[in-house]
């Protein structure tokens, strides 16, 4: 996982070398309203768990219509079921970027994510979830960017992995609202 992580991060700043007339550097911070999807017993009569995520974008105008974006976000995610399941990621979504007009822009792409918590809480007391380490999601979603640099955002992502290792599947969805600003 380090070293495919450690390749997309070469990439990244390859692409920026090559092309850096075409550049956006930014921040963005947001809500998640998070869950898990399966069909299992644990799935059963979760609620969603709202978190915050914040981090930063590069942005890389490939043609007029069409940009990759890269971001590097840490993200509260989890679910409810009488007990608090806390799961806290460092994510890093790439996304293809085609604008539908000239502001809006509709994006797609995959997006890897490493566990750096997993907790849960209930009445007994709290324990850890022994989450899996890694998550591979796929994440779809608009954008919409101001001439001032300030840009809306809302996606959705769907996990392709299960994230616990129980008997009935759990893979992580979450709705995201964001706002960000291009610096650069």
């Amino acid at each position: 996982m380090k070293k495919l992580f450690l390749s997309i991060v070469i990439a990244v700043i390859g692409f920026t070398t090559i092309s850096a007339q075409g550049i956006k550097i930014g921040a963005k911070a947001g809500v998640n309203f998070a869950d898990n999807s399966g069909d299992g017993e644990l799935n059963e009569g979760t609620t969603s768990k709202t978190g915050i995520h914040l981090g930063g974008v590069v942005q890389l105008g490939i043609k007029e219509k069409f940009e990759l974006q890269g971001e590097l976000l840490y993200s509260m995610q989890g679910f409810k079921d009488g007990a608090t399941h806390k799961l806290d990621y460092i994510n890093l979504p790439i996304t293809a970027n085609y604008f539908v007009i000239e502001s809006l822009s509709i994006q797609a792409g995959p997006q890897f994510g490493f566990n750096i918590n997993d907790t849960f809480e209930d009445d007994l007391g709290s324990g850890s979830l022994n989450a899996e380490g890694f998550d591979l999601a796929v994440i779809f979603g608009a954008q919409y960017q101001f001439p001032t640099g300030l840009f809306v955002q809302g996606r959705y992502q769907l996990g392709l992995i299960d994230f616990l290792d129980y008997d009935s599947p759990s893979k992580h969805t979450v709705l995201s609202f964001s706002v960000g600003y291009f610096f650069y």
